[in-house]
């Protein structure tokens, strides 16, 4: 496959050498988890990076902890990350609904309600800028450079 062969004549010649049968599509899946050679997605990786998209499936579901509506969305999520299936646990997306479903749900129980994204309110931003001006924060650094592989930080002007 990774000449150009396509997977079907593959799955060919795994079942006429090797007495293996699979399908097109398991190879392919297979591919991508060498390929990639990626770490299993955790719930916190998927908050950190895709909860919006399963916010989006909690509001299509009503009961997405569902064997079948996970193994939908799980399927759904890694065409569009380009990512093997195997890497996103079923456990994880279950563990992730478990903790987030009851507010990713709101707007369909609340049809008048909202997700507000990547807002707090000014007088938050206010309280933590007055409690943390002048001071550094190691361990908070120290985890963001673990987990994005690089320092990520934003300036506050004070008033």
């Amino acid at each position: 496959m990774q000449s150009g062969v396509p997977a079907e004549q593959v799955r060919k010649v795994l079942f006429e050498e090797y007495l293996i049968e699979t399908t097109a599509l398991k190879l392919q899946a297979y591919r991508r988890v060498v390929e990639q050679g990626d770490k299993y997605w955790t719930v916190e990786r998927l908050e950190l990076h895709k909860w919006d998209f399963l916010y989006e499936q909690a509001q299509k579901y009503k009961h997405p902890q569902r064997p079948e509506r996970l193994q939908d969305i799980r399927s759904r999520l890694c065409a569009q990350m380009e990512v093997s299936e195997e890497l996103i646990p079923l456990n994880t997306l279950r563990a992730f609904y478990r903790k987030h479903h009851s507010t990713a749900s709101m707007p369909v129980q609340y049809p008048d309600s909202t997700v507000v994204k990547e807002t707090l309110p000014l007088r938050v931003v206010q309280a933590y800028c007055r409690e943390l001006r002048g001071r550094t924060l190691p361990a908070l650094g120290s985890r963001c450079a673990a987990m994005f592989g690089g320092i990520i930080g934003a300036q506050v002007i004070g008033q």
